[in-house]
């Protein structure tokens, strides 16, 4: 019999528990970055003066060597210069002007800007809101080997907000990434497992999943693990071990666990 403080937390799917999109994680493969040096030190000396590494920290500097660089169509340059225009970082904030620059980045490949220049679509950010446009982005840089855009595909048809909902397809995404070690991937495997979305319904499978992912320090998986271990599903039940997990959890912030933690405490 489950404990009624827990049974929201097993019958919720995607639309509360999965984690939300991602974007800006530098993962272009190095062939992408390689060749005129020029550039490149453009971009390393932008680097410097954005980060204050090596060099007074300048923006309008960095600006300018980014500038340098993308005007020779060096995708990381082109790429960094949008940055600087959506965040209005040494520059006035103009996700247009952003958006061009992202797309001439994610025309050569470069997988930040296909990913940014997906979720710009998904938004309407700059660009006329399509998702369609966003499929075709973040499968640019899934099919590159991007675990951030396998997750985040695999969270748009999990979710079945903005396309219709697809578990085997989602399943698939998912495991693309988490088979990279991406945690909300691996977490988003367990809630697979645990709901039978598209699968049939395993506690083993659910608890494996989410291990990896709070190994990593993923708090919601660690939440989920210690219900597992509180319920005895799929796992020998330890409320001690419950507990612990809870701790881990709670302590980064996670609501739902520091409410675990409390029962547990007190009523356990």
């Amino acid at each position: 019999m489950l404990n009624p403080r827990l049974r929201c937390w097993l019958v919720v799917i995607f639309s509360a528990v999965t984690p939300p999109f991602c974007c800006c994680v530098a993962q272009t493969p190095s062939n992408l970055i390689g060749g005129d040096e020029e550039p490149q030190s453009e971009v390393a000396r932008g680097d410097s003066y954005a980060s204050g590494v090596d060099r007074a920290k300048d923006i309008s500097a960095a600006v300018s060597s980014y500038r340098k660089a993308a005007d020779k169509g060096f995708a990381p340059g082109e790429y960094k210069l949008g940055l600087m225009y959506e965040n209005g970082n040494g520059l006035p904030k103009d996700t247009s002007e952003a958006a061009k620059w992202f797309r001439k980045a994610a025309d050569q490949g470069y997988i930040d800007a296909e990913i940014t220049l997906g979720t710009l679509y998904m938004t309407g950010d700059g660009v006329p809101k399509d998702i369609s446009e966003t499929i075709i982005w973040f499968k640019k840089a899934a099919i590159q080997g991007s675990a951030m855009a396998q997750y985040n595909l695999g969270t748009m048809y999990a979710r079945g907000e903005t396309l219709p909902a697809d578990f085997v397809a989602a399943k698939e995404w998912f495991r693309e990434a988490a088979d990279q070690g991406f945690p909300a991937a691996e977490y988003s495997m367990g809630l697979i497992y645990l709901n039978g979305a598209g699968v049939p319904k395993d506690f083993g499978s659910a608890l494996d999943w989410f291990s990896k992912a709070a190994a990593q320090g993923f708090a919601a998986a660690q939440n989920n693990l210690g219900v597992m271990y509180d319920n005895g599903s799929g796992v020998q039940k330890d409320s001690a071990e419950a507990f612990r997990l809870y701790r881990l959890a709670a302590d980064q912030g996670y609501a739902e666990a520091q409410n675990n933690r409390f029962f547990t405490f007190c009523c356990g």
